[in-house]
């Protein structure tokens, strides 16, 4: 009732399908009188995180350079004015939680590949993929007012994202026996089948404008193949660079002019003898 914390950081894990998910040493209990209002974040530790005000904030945030060791880091809406379960849903469920409604900070970044045609007595494999010049580092803000009810901003923009820099290369797949290529066999990247297994990693990259404009940068896929026909004695290889902005020939992608927290980007490569294409896809994440 007096807006006081009564708990402050306090880390939960997951203990059963029965019990849910609770802190691992110390039971906390609902006040006689009141309610709570709660907030969350994920993963427990991420860099520069806490809360205000206005939400959560997660400040200098970095997104490592591994794909296995990034972090889906997710924040929550507020869970308003909570009391004491209700007798009836305490006898259904005395282990009943509070609802906690997360989304993602960060954008998701997908692959695909495929060859451009049939190329005939030709093998295309796919060897290499990187992302050049992604922002590692920004700051991000839930932007919200501290009143009831209130959710955070969905504007069509980058938002909850500022001061994004320090550039990366970003490595989304390396394999020197590479993917091979057909016309009309579309593979996800990391497992170079049709349909995407329960271990294929994405990249989960920091939400920012694809072309730099303070650096004269845009966000770059660099695409190291390898081609061979029965005239060569053995396969050669070839790079090709790709700026996802502007596709280096103006005009960007799809109208992709920025990667934005909560969607996830599937770009399909075809790779041709001459040329490397995009084919982008936006969804929901």
């Amino acid at each position: 009732a007096n807006g006081e914390v009564y708990m402050n950081n306090v880390e939960v894990q997951y203990t059963d399908a029965v019990k849910g998910w609770k802190n691992a040493t110390t039971p906390y209990f609902w006040p006689k009188n009141g309610s709570l209002t709660f907030i969350a974040y994920s993963p427990y530790g991420a860099t520069g995180a806490g809360v205000d005000a206005n939400g959560i904030k997660f400040t200098d945030y970095v997104v490592v350079e591994e794909p296995a060791n990034q972090n889906d880091l997710l924040f929550s809406e507020r869970a308003y004015n909570k009391e004491s379960v209700d007798q009836a849903t305490a006898d259904a469920d005395p282990y009943a939680g509070v609802q906690i409604n997360f989304k993602h900070a960060l954008a998701s970044i997908m692959f695909k590949v495929k060859a451009a045609a049939a190329y005939a007595g030709t093998t295309l494999k796919v060897t290499k993929v990187e992302i050049l010049n992604a922002y590692s580092k920004g700051s991000f803000s839930q932007g919200l007012t501290d009143a009831n009810s209130a959710v955070t901003d969905d504007a069509n923009t980058v938002p909850g994202w500022t001061n994004q820099d320090v550039e990366m290369t970003y490595v989304a797949y390396n394999n020197a026996a590479g993917i091979d290529l057909r016309a009309t066999d579309v593979k996800y990247l990391h497992s170079g089948t049709t349909t995407p297994t329960a271990n294929t990693t994405d990249l989960i990259l920091l939400p920012q404008a694809l072309n730099h404009t303070s650096t004269s940068k845009e966000v770059t896929v660099r695409v190291t193949y390898t081609l061979k026909n029965a005239d060569m004695a053995a396969p050669i290889t070839q790079v090709g660079e790709v700026e996802l902005a502007t596709g280096n020939a103006g005009g960007y992608f799809g109208g992709i002019e920025s990667w934005q927290r909560g969607k996830r980007y599937i770009y399909t490569i075809s790779v041709g003898l001459e040329e490397i294409y995009f084919d982008p896809l936006v969804t929901e994440w």
